[in-house]
């Protein structure tokens, strides 16, 4: 019985010692919703260049349209703090420096 007790005890005590040293930062927060937000238009970029080669089948265009559909209603719903700043920056026009690397 005594161990319980002690288990208790510790368990209570780590879990106050945890709250004493986290501090909110919102730099850090603003962050980590961004690198979130980023995976979201990740998958969607890779969905864009999958329908774009054009070998697929019919199932998989709507399997395709499904998932991008889907994952424009979650980056739509969780991002609207960082949704202009991601979509700035993820339009880049491209430069006639740029092509020339790229023939």
């Amino acid at each position: 019985m005594p161990v319980r007790y002690l288990m208790l005890l510790l368990l209570t005590a780590a879990g106050m010692a945890g709250a004493e040293n986290y501090a909110y930062d919102p730099a850090k927060m603003h962050a980590l919703q961004k690198q979130h937000c980023q995976k979201f238009l990740d998958q969607q970029a890779v969905i864009e260049k999958r329908e774009r080669l054009g070998f697929n089948q019919r199932w998989d265009l709507e399997k395709m349209a499904s998932k991008k559909a889907e994952l424009q209603k979650q980056f739509d719903a969780e991002c609207q703090p960082v949704r202009e700043e991601l979509l700035s920056s993820a339009v880049k026009p491209a430069t006639a420096a740029g092509r020339a690397g790229h023939k």
